[in-house]
């Protein structure tokens, strides 16, 4: 895992100044580092991505998460453990998501997807996809759509 981007984005104003009109590098970058397979996400994609995230304003929205996470951890400590299923699917990096997450709820299910870095939806969309019906299937007893 590369963190640099967690301090880059909780600078006030430099990645809305720096990015904008050319995210499309961070999106690349981004895509060549952190996937398994860089492949799975084609040249339309990129560029769709890009589009979306190119403005000063996307940009700051993108970097405000950062900017609040020091806050959030510190309010988040005070909260009680949730207590519904939750899933966490990861990749590569699972075991980060493990370390971050393992203390926030007492039915929590970590599941690996193989072949996969951080773009979970893009790199194994059909292991993604199973592993999310199984869990709502498993917690429901119905075939998911079903309704009570």
């Amino acid at each position: 895992m590369h963190p640099w981007h967690l301090g880059f984005n909780q600078l006030e104003n430099l990645p809305e100044r720096l990015l904008a009109g050319r995210y499309r590098t961070i999106i690349d970058w981004s895509v060549d580092q952190l996937n398994v397979a860089p492949e799975a996400i084609d040249e339309q994609s990129r560029e769709i991505y890009a589009r979306a995230y190119d403005s000063a304003e996307a940009i700051r929205a993108v970097a405000s998460w950062y900017r609040t996470l020091r806050e959030d951890v510190r309010i988040a400590a005070d909260f009680p453990k949730l207590t519904m299923p939750v899933l966490v699917p990861g990749g590569r990096y699972l075991a980060l998501s493990r370390a971050s997450n393992e203390h926030l709820a007492t039915d929590i299910r970590f599941v690996e997807i193989p072949d996969a870095g951080h773009f979970l939806s893009e790199e194994q969309p059909q292991l993604l996809s199973r592993e999310l019906i199984n869990f709502f299937k498993d917690r429901t007893g119905m075939p998911l759509g079903s309704h009570a």
